[in-house]
């Protein structure tokens, strides 16, 4: 229970500092990355796909959440304004060892994706606890998300 209320204090301060949306490299550049995903598929090429990280290692997950982060600069409607779109995800992933990372992930293609400011937040061997702590934060960030609006669609 201890390593539990601890997992969810660092997910919680993380998400608070984490996932404040600065440029991104590319973006500070002047060279556009404009692929956007819906959340769903985020979680999906997560899922599909794994992770590499920056030393080379790499993972697959067995529980992954993605929440479309940036308001009016990474929101775009869909067509018929039926799905909000984005160009950056705060994503938390529970990997098949059980450790627990969050980080951003940034669509550079239609599968491809880099992901920056990776976190290894502690270790959950339960999927449904996983779930338990990440889901009100994914939704609580998500509802932040929902206010700071989304850009028209623009073909």
């Amino acid at each position: 229970m201890k390593a539990g209320i601890v997992l969810t204090l660092t997910l919680v301060i993380v998400a608070a500092a984490i996932f404040v949306v600065t440029p991104t490299s590319a973006a500070r550049a002047g060279t556009p990355t404009k692929w956007y995903w819906t959340a769903g598929l985020c979680k999906s090429r997560l899922n599909h796909y794994g992770i590499r990280l920056g030393d080379g290692r790499t993972f697959y997950n067995a529980n992954e959440y993605c929440v479309g982060i940036g308001g009016l600069s990474t929101c775009e409607w869909s067509s018929g304004y039926r799905t909000r779109l984005y160009t950056q995800f705060a994503a938390f992933v529970r990997a098949y060892d059980g450790t627990v990372r969050a980080f951003t992930l940034i669509p550079t293609g239609k599968v491809a994706f880099r992901i920056e400011k990776v976190r290894a937040l502690g270790h959950e061997p339960s999927s449904p606890t996983f779930d338990a702590y990440i889901s009100p934060i994914a939704t609580a960030l998500a509802r932040i998300e929902q206010q700071r609006g989304c850009a028209p669609y623009s073909p």
